[in-house]
């Protein structure tokens, strides 16, 4: 029955192959994390397209030792400077979107509530947070959020945040 065995071996060759791209992708990260520069810049699509696992962790190293240390302050500097009208089309406004008191504080569902200001406005805490209850009557301050089209509900005199989207 040598049937078994050849299932075996493609198998183990995988779990070999796997571990071996994974010990390339942390030696490249840690080479690239110990350069004085910080960023290095690879072209990893020649290395990709070899069979053999052991080739492609060498091909990968090699890669990362011969590539040039990419200097991080002008990297950063550079698409600000070149395109100041994209760089302000994504980034948040400055500033609170929204500043009130909390009239009114529905539960959802455990831990999740609607949030009724002075102002009208409604907001709905979209993550179930085991952070204090909003209480009516508090401080609240609303600033948009970098992840997606949420914002951070902040009350005044208490840390942290609640992830809110206005309702209305």
């Amino acid at each position: 029955m040598r049937y078994a065995s050849k299932p075996r071996r493609a198998h183990r060759s995988r779990v070999l192959e796997c571990l071996l791209v994974s010990a390339a992708f942390a030696g490249v990260l840690a080479s690239a994390s110990s350069q004085e520069a910080g960023n290095v810049t690879i072209d990893a699509q020649r290395c990709m397209q070899i069979e053999s696992a052991a080739e492609r962790l060498a091909c990968f190293e090699s890669a990362v030792r011969t590539a040039p240390a990419a200097p991080a302050s002008p990297a950063v500097a550079a698409p600000t400077q070149a395109a100041p009208s994209a760089a302000a089309s994504t980034a948040a406004p400055a500033g609170p979107l929204s500043v009130g008191n909390i009239t009114s504080v529905q539960a959802r569902e455990p831990n999740r509530y609607l949030i009724t200001l002075d102002n009208g406005e409604v907001w709905e805490q979209r993550v179930a947070d085991r952070s204090p209850r909003p209480l009516v009557g508090q401080r609240v301050r609303i600033e948009p959020s970098q992840w997606g089209a949420h914002q951070r509900l902040f009350i005044e005199g208490l840390n942290g945040f609640l992830q809110v989207q206005r309702v209305r």
